[in-house]
């Protein structure tokens, strides 16, 4: 079971409860008492420290601006970070014989922390992933499932991952 990711964003983007709580390009957020010291509370106001693990996402976020501006096809857009997570397994008992899945959720990078803890919303639930079994004979197969998996899921975004 999934859901079309695009159309969840699409959903997500025109909920107006997260209309002054989405920033819609990278920001410096300063605090403390002299507000010189720098904040990260939220993915738009992330600082290259926080993206030493991706640096290909920190390229991203610090070029895409530039891009869009740059062609004018692509006027009036705005980059839309999409987030992935799943949990821990659940098991689904209903019609399923007490199988378990791996519940994958997303959000978009736009909405501020508080908004995505907050229950309103800003994270749902895309899809469910199988768990094969986990033994050494079923480890690839188990890795090749998971990606092929998030590969057809995310298959609705993949024309606006080059032109937006």
């Amino acid at each position: 079971w999934s859901r079309d990711p695009c159309a969840v964003l699409q959903l997500q983007l025109a909920n107006p409860d997260f209309k002054s709580e989405m920033d819609f390009a990278p920001k410096r957020v300063s605090g403390g008492p002299d507000r010189n010291s720098r904040e990260y509370m939220d993915l738009m106001a992330a600082s290259s420290t926080f993206f030493s693990l991706s640096p290909a996402l920190y390229r991203i976020l610090t070029v895409s601006d530039d891009i869009i501006v740059q062609d004018p096809a692509t006027h009036g857009t705005t980059f839309v970070p999409v987030i992935l997570g799943n949990d821990n397994k659940t098991t689904v008992s209903v019609a399923t014989g007490q199988n378990e899945y791996h519940p994958l959720c997303m959000s978009n990078g736009l909405v501020h922390n508080s908004v995505r803890r907050a229950q309103r919303n800003a994270v749902s639930l895309i899809s469910f992933l199988a768990i094969p079994k986990n033994t050494a004979k079923f480890r690839t197969f188990h890795s090749n499932l998971f990606h092929r998996s998030l590969h057809q899921i995310l298959q609705s975004l993949r024309p606006g991952m080059t032109t937006p």
